[in-house]
């Protein structure tokens, strides 16, 4: 979530190549174009050094000319700027949503507009996935995979407290306003249950939390006004959503007692029965550490998209690129382009999806599609053959919530602004939400948005 300002002078994509013409090539002993990836699985992680290599072999034996050579470095703004400027950076780099604006703006991504305009499933991606890395009708960046910030429950306490629809089954709350009743509801002090447990004790998680709040307060963090980016996290919207979370804590009383637990305090929790509620990312790696970390049956979870405030219902989306390194020749995009094609195949998928049920992984996480109409349909078909945890329907209308994070200094912005704005109103029963975010929102346009140069 960091984003990254240094311009580096980048020529290529590391390592000695031969050319031909002007397209650079590199084979191996066997004649082979060699295709170099990141994000490849460390030596400890059984899993996914099976699942690597289960890939490497299926895409090698469609792709007979072509031999992948996995690395295990992971993007971060700080590895990718340590190899662009050593000319080591991979010919494919898994990256991040926020990264998008940043990297377009210093010229740090090739153009791939050609091959994924032309592709067959092109017409089938969901738009809001490419939005992070498209300008000006051009696409820099292939989506393999996306999630969104979700509402975790307990069926079990929902249940205990009726809250539940016509058919028993427990009811998520769709507004602000029930949130609130649902907290009230699910609050049993004697027993030790909160309705809802904040993350207050991680700066820059508990930010990132806290986005959600402040749009749907009707709110916005920043906005480009006359070729510069403002900070607006100071308005009315963001403001009333503050002074929502310090309401929780101390006009209502729903949260937990420690409002200063970390994620891991909190799954714990919940796992044990003593939340109701709690945010977190709606993927694999949540529910995968709720089940083998904690030992919490997953027929008790549910999960949801987060309420609407005042100012509408949004969630956070979050996704995984693969984009062209700078300097990459057309000839190795084309090759490039052929892997990210086969990460996101229904042949892949199966294999992916039967591998993870054979190594006894929970199959059937929720996730964002990154496709619509008869793809998505064929990929959910796949992923019912091996799914191995139960369906959360009420978290499927999601995608009609989502909104993409700030494009610059997010981590910043979560770290050093929003974590301790949540902190602060929720330890200090005093705390102004207004002048917390009127006072952070100067010092954060000075220290950074002011640092961005250019205007277009």
């Amino acid at each position: 979530m960091m984003i990254l300002f240094g311009c580096v002078a980048l020529a290529g994509c590391g390592g000695q190549r031969e050319k031909e013409g002007a397209k650079e090539i590199k084979h191996d002993a066997n004649g082979r174009i060699i295709l170099r990836v990141n994000r490849g699985p460390m030596e400890n992680e059984k899993n996914e050094i099976e699942r690597a290599r289960l890939l490497v072999e299926m895409f090698e034996k469609k792709h007979p000319d072509v031999h992948v050579v996995m690395e295990s470095w992971v993007f971060t703004p700080e590895t990718f700027a340590v190899r662009a400027a050593a000319n080591q950076l991979t010919d494919l780099v898994d990256t991040w949503a926020t990264e998008g604006e940043t990297m377009l703006t210093n010229n740090l991504v090739s153009d791939m507009t050609p091959l994924l305009t032309a592709w067959h499933d092109f017409k089938d991606l969901r738009p809001i996935i490419l939005k992070p890395f498209e300008r000006d009708g051009h696409y820099y960046a292939f989506p393999t995979s996306a999630y969104s910030m979700g509402l975790y429950y307990n069926k079990l306490l929902f249940r205990k407290a009726g809250i539940v629809d016509a058919r028993g089954e427990a009811k998520p709350p769709e507004t602000w306003e029930e949130f609130l009743a649902t907290a009230k509801k699910l609050k049993d002090r004697k027993s030790g249950v909160c309705g809802f447990a904040i993350l207050g004790g991680d700066h820059s998680r508990a930010g990132w939390h806290f986005l959600n709040w402040g749009w749907q307060g009707g709110g916005e963090f920043m906005v480009k006004e006359g070729g510069k980016w403002k900070a607006v996290f100071n308005k009315p919207g963001v403001v009333r959503a503050l002074q929502f979370v310090k309401d929780l804590r101390w006009k209502y009383d729903v949260l937990q007692e420690n409002v200063l637990d970390d994620q891991e305090d909190i799954m714990q929790a919940f796992a044990a029965g003593r939340v109701g509620m709690f945010i977190e990312p709606a993927n694999e790696a949540g529910v995968v550490k709720l089940r083998e970390k904690y030992g919490f049956n997953l027929n008790d979870l549910g999960i949801a998209p987060l309420p609407a405030g005042p100012g509408g219902r949004f969630v956070q989306m979050g996704a995984d690129y693969l984009v062209f390194c700078p300097g990459i020749s057309e000839e190795m995009k084309k090759v490039g382009f052929r892997w990210c094609e086969f990460l996101v195949s229904n042949e892949w998928k199966e294999a992916e999806w039967q591998l993870r049920k054979r190594q006894g992984l929970p199959v059937g996480a929720p996730y964002i599609p990154i496709f619509r109409g008869e793809r998505q349909r064929q990929w959910d078909a796949i992923l019912e053959k091996y799914r191995t945890i139960p369906r959360f329907a009420e978290y499927g209308g999601v995608v009609d919530y989502l909104k993409t994070e700030p494009p610059y200094y997010c981590q910043q912005l979560y770290k050093e602004v929003l974590g301790p704005a949540v902190q602060e109103v929720l330890t200090n029963e005093k705390a102004d939400p207004s002048s917390i975010l009127g006072k952070s929102a100067e010092i954060f346009q000075k220290r950074y948005l002011d640092r961005i140069k250019w205007s277009n």
